[in-house]
């Protein structure tokens, strides 16, 4: 009789710590929050399956996030079966504190115990437009931020229509985000998947 494999999540994956929420940004730059882990490498088996064997049957993973106390999670699923993705970017999260959780898959579609949660809370920052009012982009550069030590660095990454409507939610130093999608031209090989520029009210 075959035993039952279950997709075995690494000891050091499955403490909540290791699910990273990385803080993209500070407070301001709400409803952005991105999750990192590290793929699993061996099955956990039904006794007398000992000991685990390697895993090599990836499927994929699964995201799932909610609020807080809440009663239902979102469920994102990320098929892979190279067992490489190691990373997810959460979007439009409203205010509250959200928790974040990482499940592994096979091609059999058996699926690991949840790792987490990891937690994020968002502050409701958002500042709203008078009425008729537009928030777009007064600039053509892009950029991404890449987090420092000591705060953050705004890195060229490519081009844009001027006038693209602005997140005014979403903001990190005077710089707001822009749909990925408005971006005409990349400077490099590097495509973020949340890009800031300059914007204004008009």
């Amino acid at each position: 009789m075959e035993h039952k494999a279950f997709v075995k999540l690494m000891v050091f994956m499955v403490a909540i710590t290791t699910i990273a929420v990385c803080l993209f940004g500070t407070p301001s730059f709400a409803g952005t929050a991105t999750l990192t882990w590290t793929p699993p490498t061996e099955n956990v088996c039904v006794a007398p399956c000992v000991p685990p064997s390697p895993y090599t049957n990836p499927g994929g993973f699964k995201v799932y996030y909610g609020l807080q106390g809440g009663t239902s999670l979102t469920v994102v699923d990320l098929p892979d079966t190279t067992n490489k993705l190691n990373t997810y970017v959460v979007n439009n999260l409203g205010a509250g504190t959200w928790n974040f959780y990482v499940t592994a898959y096979n091609s059999s579609k058996i699926e690991s115990e949840k790792a987490g949660p990891a937690s994020k809370t968002i502050q409701d920052n958002s500042t709203p437009l008078p009425p008729g009012m537009t928030f777009s982009s007064t600039s053509t550069a892009v950029y991404n931020l890449v987090k420092k030590t000591n705060g953050f660095v705004l890195v060229y990454v490519g081009t844009i229509p001027l006038n693209t409507p602005c997140d005014i939610t979403q903001s990190v130093n005077g710089y707001y985000a822009v749909p990925f999608s408005a971006v005409t031209s990349w400077a490099g090989t590097v495509k973020p998947i949340v890009v800031v520029t300059q914007c204004s009210a008009h």
